[in-house]
């Protein structure tokens, strides 16, 4: 089969639905792929976090100044499966660190004095 913008899309979609099967506590899975420097892509599949992950998250990114701590805490506490290295493999885990903001999405809320 050859590897198509489309095919490389339902596998991912297949995927998805199999984990969303498997670990029916996510609302929302999420793909997380890297490069290393071998060339190789790997990939890891993680859940929308819930709120005290979000908290720690935050507390540690920016209470404490520790955004790598922040974003190990979010990554494990989230983690389902894929290749483990990219939680353990420096560079790799800085790739995808930067991306781990998309998956906490924030709602405009607006308060109006009656």
């Amino acid at each position: 089969m050859e590897n198509t913008v489309e095919t490389i899309a339902e596998d991912l979609s297949a995927k998805a639905q199999d984990i969303k099967r498997r670990y029916p506590q996510a609302k929302a899975v999420y793909n997380l792929k890297v490069e290393g420097e071998d060339g190789k892509i790997y990939s890891g599949w993680i859940r929308k976090p819930n709120l005290d992950e979000i908290g720690a998250f935050i507390s540690l990114s920016h209470g404490q100044n520790n955004p790598v701590r922040g974003a190990q805490v979010l990554l494990n506490s989230t983690w389902l499966e894929g290749d483990e290295i990219i939680k353990t493999e420096e560079e790799l885990f800085l790739g995808v660190m930067a991306t781990l903001d998309a998956i906490i999405k924030v709602r405009i809320a607006k308060v109006t004095k009656h």
